[in-house]
Protein backbone atom coordinates (compact mmCIF):
# COMPACT_ATOMS: atom_id res chain seq x y z
CA UNK A 1 0.00 0.00 0.00
CA UNK A 2 1.23 3.37 -0.78
CA UNK A 3 0.43 6.16 1.28
CA UNK A 4 0.66 9.87 0.41
CA UNK A 5 0.82 12.69 2.37
CA UNK A 6 1.72 16.66 2.07
CA UNK A 7 3.31 18.82 3.79
CA UNK A 8 3.22 22.50 3.51
CA UNK A 9 5.37 24.44 5.62
CA UNK A 10 3.67 27.75 7.22
CA UNK A 11 5.98 29.12 9.32
CA UNK A 12 9.49 30.01 8.22
CA UNK A 13 10.95 30.55 4.79
CA UNK A 14 12.16 27.17 4.42
CA UNK A 15 12.95 23.70 6.86
CA UNK A 16 15.13 20.61 5.92
CA UNK A 17 13.51 17.98 6.45
CA UNK A 18 14.86 14.35 6.86
CA UNK A 19 12.74 11.34 7.35
CA UNK A 20 13.21 7.80 6.88
CA UNK A 21 10.99 4.25 6.90
CA UNK A 22 10.85 4.52 10.74
CA UNK A 23 8.67 8.11 10.30
CA UNK A 24 5.74 6.29 9.79
CA UNK A 25 4.28 3.24 11.59
CA UNK A 26 1.41 1.16 11.33
CA UNK A 27 -0.71 -1.55 13.85
CA UNK A 28 -2.96 -4.20 12.35
CA UNK A 29 -5.61 -5.98 13.76
CA UNK A 30 -4.34 -9.31 14.47
CA UNK A 31 -1.62 -7.30 16.62
CA UNK A 32 0.82 -7.21 13.73
CA UNK A 33 3.17 -4.00 13.77
CA UNK A 34 5.72 -2.72 11.35
CA UNK A 35 7.04 0.65 9.58
CA UNK A 36 6.69 1.71 6.26
CA UNK A 37 9.29 -0.55 4.06
CA UNK A 38 10.67 3.00 2.24
CA UNK A 39 9.63 6.36 1.42
CA UNK A 40 10.03 8.98 -1.36
CA UNK A 41 10.45 12.84 -0.23
CA UNK A 42 9.62 15.47 -2.80
CA UNK A 43 9.70 13.56 -5.90
CA UNK A 44 13.39 11.47 -4.61
CA UNK A 45 13.33 7.88 -5.36
CA UNK A 46 12.43 5.55 -2.78
CA UNK A 47 14.40 4.74 -0.26
CA UNK A 48 15.13 3.73 3.34
CA UNK A 49 16.18 7.58 4.23
CA UNK A 50 15.80 10.80 2.59
CA UNK A 51 16.27 14.97 2.94
CA UNK A 52 14.40 17.91 1.18
CA UNK A 53 13.83 21.49 1.87
CA UNK A 54 10.36 21.99 2.70
CA UNK A 55 9.85 25.87 1.41
CA UNK A 56 6.76 27.88 2.72
CA UNK A 57 3.97 27.98 1.07
CA UNK A 58 4.64 25.16 -1.22
CA UNK A 59 3.24 21.48 -1.00
CA UNK A 60 5.96 18.76 -0.58
CA UNK A 61 4.75 15.29 -1.26
CA UNK A 62 5.65 12.36 0.93
CA UNK A 63 4.95 8.96 0.09
CA UNK A 64 5.27 6.20 2.00
CA UNK A 65 5.14 2.44 0.66
CA UNK A 66 3.51 -0.44 3.25
CA UNK A 67 3.94 -3.84 2.98
CA UNK A 68 0.83 -5.25 4.17
CA UNK A 69 -1.87 -7.47 2.68
CA UNK A 70 -3.92 -6.01 -0.17
CA UNK A 71 -7.06 -7.38 1.35
CA UNK A 72 -6.65 -5.22 4.56
CA UNK A 73 -9.62 -2.66 5.00
CA UNK A 74 -8.41 -0.76 7.97
CA UNK A 75 -6.08 -0.15 10.34
CA UNK A 76 -6.27 0.40 14.23
CA UNK A 77 -4.08 3.01 14.14
CA UNK A 78 -0.97 4.51 12.40
CA UNK A 79 1.99 7.01 13.98
CA UNK A 80 3.07 9.67 11.16
CA UNK A 81 6.04 11.64 12.60
CA UNK A 82 5.03 10.62 16.45
CA UNK A 83 1.16 11.41 15.48
CA UNK A 84 -1.20 8.62 16.15
CA UNK A 85 -3.82 8.52 13.88
CA UNK A 86 -6.96 5.87 15.42
CA UNK A 87 -8.96 3.94 13.15
CA UNK A 88 -7.80 4.10 9.70
CA UNK A 89 -10.18 3.27 6.72
CA UNK A 90 -8.63 2.47 3.86
CA UNK A 91 -11.10 3.39 1.38
CA UNK A 92 -11.79 2.12 -1.98
CA UNK A 93 -13.71 4.81 -3.22
CA UNK A 94 -13.52 4.58 -6.71
CA UNK A 95 -12.51 0.81 -7.34
CA UNK A 96 -14.80 -0.97 -9.38
CA UNK A 97 -16.93 -3.48 -7.93
CA UNK A 98 -16.50 -2.41 -4.47
CA UNK A 99 -18.33 -2.58 -1.22
CA UNK A 100 -18.22 0.00 1.26
CA UNK A 101 -15.74 -0.13 4.06
CA UNK A 102 -17.39 -1.04 7.81
CA UNK A 103 -15.64 1.02 10.43
CA UNK A 104 -12.20 -0.25 12.08
CA UNK A 105 -12.57 -1.47 15.54
CA UNK A 106 -11.28 0.66 18.51
CA UNK A 107 -7.69 0.22 18.79
CA UNK A 108 -6.16 -1.00 21.19
CA UNK A 109 -4.72 0.05 24.29
CA UNK A 110 -1.24 -1.45 24.75
CA UNK A 111 -0.42 0.16 21.23
CA UNK A 112 2.72 2.30 22.12
CA UNK A 113 2.95 5.94 21.02
CA UNK A 114 6.71 6.29 19.72
CA UNK A 115 8.88 9.15 19.87
CA UNK A 116 9.13 10.89 16.62
CA UNK A 117 12.35 10.86 14.77
CA UNK A 118 11.20 14.36 12.81
CA UNK A 119 10.42 17.22 14.33
CA UNK A 120 7.54 17.93 12.80
CA UNK A 121 3.97 18.62 14.91
CA UNK A 122 0.70 20.00 15.24
CA UNK A 123 -0.86 18.28 11.80
CA UNK A 124 -4.11 15.82 11.32
CA UNK A 125 -4.34 13.25 9.09
CA UNK A 126 -6.51 12.05 6.55
CA UNK A 127 -6.59 9.13 3.95
CA UNK A 128 -8.74 9.05 1.04
CA UNK A 129 -8.96 7.61 -2.65
CA UNK A 130 -7.25 4.80 -2.08
CA UNK A 131 -7.56 2.44 -4.97
CA UNK A 132 -5.67 -1.03 -4.99
CA UNK A 133 -3.39 -1.95 -7.90
CA UNK A 134 -2.09 -5.55 -8.64
CA UNK A 135 -2.82 -6.05 -4.47
CA UNK A 136 -1.00 -2.82 -3.39
CA UNK A 137 -3.12 0.07 -1.89
CA UNK A 138 -2.16 3.44 -3.44
CA UNK A 139 -4.22 5.80 -0.89
CA UNK A 140 -3.66 9.88 -0.71
CA UNK A 141 -3.49 11.63 2.69
CA UNK A 142 -4.25 14.91 3.87
CA UNK A 143 -2.37 16.70 6.83
CA UNK A 144 -3.82 19.69 8.23
CA UNK A 145 -2.53 21.86 10.12
CA UNK A 146 -4.19 21.68 13.84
Amino acid sequence: MYCDTTYTLTKGDSLAITADYRSLQYYTADGTTGNAYSISLAGSGFTSKTTATAVNGIPAKTTYYLRIPSGTSSLPAIVLLGHRINNVIISKTGAPSMTPVAAAPAPRPTIPTPTPNVALTGFNIQLTNCKVNAGVYTCTATLTPR
